[in-house]
């Protein structure tokens, strides 16, 4: 009761503050006191009711030279409340409630308190709902309860959001409502003062599923936060509540990581919580020791920095290694960022191997080999976006024919028509170069945009999935990667980033009138569960399959055929299903539809460009047509 009765003599102090200036904080010193007082009251004798309150305090709380007197800090806020202060009028409501030691007068702390309630004074209303709900000074009266607090929680008062929600979820005043008790808590939360008891509260919602998904998860998160807020306030018994409740949940290690991971970047970005860095790095370290990968890479960005912690490069060198071996795919891309000398480098690979052994990462382990060796810097791809990556692909490798750069640029120009947009990018043969590459290169001061590509790879390409439309879904694919501004980092293929790119092609093979069998041709090719540089081979495909669907509802009202219908279901998910029973397919009702869409759109094209070279070389559509029929009475 001691601590509360403090916090709210402070209050005052601050409400003080807030309205007469700084200097009129409580003098700490005998002289400054006297002078202060002094001046206050000539003008409380003039009738300056600010100056009448701040005596009152001077009265109630006692400073040096001028000794606590009760009855005379009871005058002065009579005084000055009869003047129309409502700050002296909530005091002299504290002074009938007890505080300073004065003998409590509870009717009469109520009918201040009410005065003040019902000029909407938020903590004024706060604490008339609890006399209501408590009977105290008032007789009890739940629905008089839930009003005043509705109405001060409504104004922002915290103390008012968590009763409020206390209310809904036991139904006083108000039928039970889950739904708006766990609005209400959660409001209080997200204003960072909910307090321990908020925060404890909130995990139980977690923990029960009350009105919210049942998450042991989040329930941890909170408990633990609540526990360290109940200890700084030294409340000891209630931090072994918190304790006993989240070792009570059973979460599996992996969970605690993560949950440790939480806590420590709500207190980092002070996310529902005041921000504190200390404590940020104390549960991000806890959350990397015991495995999490975000965490790892958020403690090593700490090392880097040097902001909060001591800066230490070959330290933050072996975290970023250990993250990204457990495929945290930012990780990569921030130590190779870390500019190491050769001593800062010999002492990184002693911590990495450190690391690796306390994880018990196998070292014959190809990962191992990857993450645990600082990436050459040779490695011309590694800030380059790449269609395949490192995936391996189900191509005819002993074709000796190649693609010549002019129908590469033949296929680009194609696609950039059916964009509207000009060239502003170089395209060039590259044999270091996989498949078809996009990236940036710096000349002169300035950025490029080029696109490479592998003329026998593609080659390949096209030899093993009988078209001409996975060149061109592959040329989409990088010049998307431009188009969306994904070459400008220079950090390479991100999973994200292919996945756009990916969604970009199959829109624009839709509206150039491929299929969507046509749009998956290349992703066909290769099957990959994913990696940290690209999504897994399903994701992909369903990408494709969302842009090609958005693509052909666009185009279809550019053909003769403005009742198509798109096509079935997707092939479903997950990278379990075999290809020969994904449904990404056409339907028997459009099938014949599409094919004539398809090819109106070559004729018409034909039409309006008689000139262009490519023109001669889109009658592959017919051979196309006889291979997709094969297809569609082949058995599924």
């Amino acid at each position: 009761m001691k601590f509360y009765i403090t916090i709210k003599v402070i209050f005052l102090f601050l409400s003080s503050t807030l309205l007469f200036g700084e200097d009129d904080f409580l003098p700490t010193n005998e002289i400054d006191a006297r002078k202060k007082f002094e001046e206050h009251r000539k003008l409380a004798l003039k009738g300056d009711i600010v100056s009448q309150n701040l005596i009152g305090l001077y009265f109630l709380n006692g400073v040096p030279g001028i000794p606590q007197n009760l009855l005379k800090a009871k005058n002065s806020f009579t005084i000055a409340a009869k003047g129309g202060n409502s700050t002296a009028l909530f005091n002299l409501g504290l002074i009938h409630d007890g505080v300073g030691g004065n003998k409590p007068d509870l009717v009469e702390a109520f009918k201040c308190y009410k005065k003040l309630a019902d000029m909407d004074f938020s903590l004024a209303q706060y604490k008339v709902g609890i006399r209501f709900y408590k009977g105290e000074g008032i007789q009890k009266d739940y629905n008089e309860a839930f009003k005043y607090i509705n109405m001060s929680a409504g104004q922002g008062n915290v103390d008012s959001m968590f009763t409020l929600s206390f209310f809904y979820r036991k139904g006083i005043g108000v039928p039970k409502n889950n739904e708006q008790a766990f609005r209400w808590i959660n409001e209080a939360i997200e204003s960072k003062n909910g307090g321990a008891q908020s925060y404890y509260i909130f995990a139980k919602f977690f923990e029960n599923g009350w009105s919210v998904e049942k998450s042991n998860l989040y329930a941890y998160v909170w408990y633990t936060i609540s526990s360290l807020h109940y200890e700084e306030i030294n409340l000891s018994e209630n931090v072994n509540i918190c304790i006993s409740s989240k070792e009570n949940l059973n979460i599996s290690d992996p969970d605690k990581a993560l949950a440790y991971s939480i806590v420590g970047y709500k207190y980092f970005e002070g996310d529902c919580v005041k921000k504190d860095t200390e404590k940020g790095v104390f549960y991000t370290i806890k959350a990397a020791n015991l495995g999490d990968p975000v965490a790892q890479s958020n403690y090593a960005l700490v090392l880097k920095d040097g902001d909060i912690v001591k800066k230490n490069k070959p330290l933050a060198y072996a975290w970023f290694s250990v993250a990204a071996y457990n495929d945290n795919a930012k990780a990569l891309s921030y130590r190779n960022e870390l500019k190491l000398d050769d001593e800062d480098l010999k002492e990184s690979e002693v911590l990495t191997a450190s690391l690796f052994k306390k994880f018990g990462i196998v070292k014959n382990n190809t990962k191992f080999k990857y993450f645990a060796n600082k990436v050459s810097t040779n490695d011309h791809e590694s800030n380059q976006c790449c269609y395949f990556g490192k995936a391996r692909v189900n191509i005819n490798k002993k074709t000796q024919t190649r693609i010549d750069i002019f129908d590469v640029t033949d296929m680009v120009r194609s696609i950039l028509l059916v964009a509207g947009l000009p060239q502003n990018f170089v395209i060039k043969e590259s044999m270091e170069t996989s498949f078809a590459n996009a990236y940036n290169v710096e000349e002169n001061g300035k950025e490029s945009r080029w696109i490479s590509f592998n003329p026998y790879s593609l080659a390949a390409v096209k030899s093993t999935s009988q078209t001409n439309w996975s060149l061109i879904s592959i040329l989409a694919h990088e010049i998307g990667h431009h188009l969306i501004g994904h070459a400008l980092d220079n950090e390479g293929s991100r999973p994200d980033k292919e996945l756009e790119a990916d969604k970009y092609s199959g829109n624009i093979l839709a509206k150039m009138g491929a299929t969507l069998e046509e749009a998956l041709s290349a992703l066909n090719l290769f099957d990959s569960k994913g990696s940290l540089t690209h999504p897994p081979t399903y994701s992909r495909i369903v990408a494709v399959t969302q842009g090609w669907h958005e693509g052909s509802s666009y185009a279809k009202k550019k053909t003769l055929y403005p009742e198509y219908v798109d096509p079935g279901p997707y092939f479903g998910v997950g990278p379990t299903i075999p290809r020969n029973q994904r449904e990404y397919y056409i339907t028997k009702v459009n099938f014949q539809r599409t094919l004539e869409r398809y090819k109106f759109h070559i004729e018409n094209w034909k039409k309006e460009n008689p000139d262009h070279p490519m023109g001669k070389k889109m009658n592959w559509s017919e051979a196309d047509k006889e291979r997709w029929i094969r297809w569609y009475n082949s058995p599924k």
